[in-house]
């Protein structure tokens, strides 16, 4: 083929591509960006930390990484309403942005996350029952990103968390012919060595499921959330379901 020949078919396909992004592109003058600089808990500027921008009011989604600073831009989106993600805490303020023609800038900071869990305790069910469909153990592996884990990292069970989710403890053996069912709430804190501690009953629908709930709550183990490498210790949510056949 000749020069001319592969230069026309290239011109072509500019054309097209061009074409392509001027459809999805914003109007003439309705073009945002934004500047921002994200901290993490201790106030220092977050590097490389991964940033997502997903749109309220339209389908854009932006992938950013703060540099060194901890400051961030993303240019050429439409004017509205954003959210500012990141995959190490679902606790970043502000969460939602509204983002207005031309420049735009944000402070966001980070803060650490509670960790929440629900324990099944089933007196009927085998483990195999509560195996997680692969889609959402994908799902939680595509989510971690190792540089912003540098900066935080959230606390997990000890045998990671799609074990940990997977598995039903079986009834205490003063209980394994009871039909006793419901639930029991307790709140604490995870320690810096990994443990449950201080850790207290909100709410129960049977008092005679207190103390069983309250040991297995007791019997947790994690590995501690950690800010910069060193542990710290965060807000603990326990939920303890008892349930004959797991529904």
């Amino acid at each position: 083929m000749s020069g001319r020949g592969v230069m026309v078919m290239l011109t072509a396909f500019a054309i097209a591509a061009w074409s392509s992004r001027a459809a999805a592109a914003p109007q003439q003058g309705q073009i945002a960006n934004l500047t921002g600089t994200v901290y993490d808990p201790s106030g220092q500027p977050a590097e490389n930390l991964l940033l997502m921008l997903v749109g309220r009011d339209s389908d854009v989604s932006v992938s950013v990484r703060s540099d060194a600073g901890g400051r961030f831009r993303v240019t050429s989106i439409p004017p509205g309403r954003y959210l500012l993600r990141t995959p190490v805490t679902d606790l970043l303020s502000p969460t939602l942005l509204e983002v207005a023609t031309g420049e735009n800038s944000v402070e966001a900071h980070m803060e650490l996350d509670d960790t929440a869990v629900l324990v099944r305790v089933c007196r009927e069910c085998k483990p195999a029952e509560y195996r997680l469909p692969d889609a959402i153990t994908h799902e939680f592996t595509d989510q971690h990103d190792e540089l912003s884990a540098a900066i935080l990292r959230r606390a997990e069970p000890e045998e990671g968390w799609d074990a940990f989710n997977q598995r039903p403890y079986p009834y205490p053996p003063a209980m394994k012919n009871s039909k006793l069912e419901g639930s029991v709430e307790i709140r604490g804190m995870i320690a810096i060595d990994g443990g449950s501690s201080d850790l207290e009953v909100v709410s129960s629908t049977d008092s005679r499921l207190t103390d069983s709930a309250m040991h297995l709550a007791q019997q947790l183990r994690w590995h501690p959330a950690r800010l910069r490498s060193t542990a710290v210790r965060v807000p603990l949510r326990v939920t303890v379901e008892f349930s004959i056949y797991g529904d």
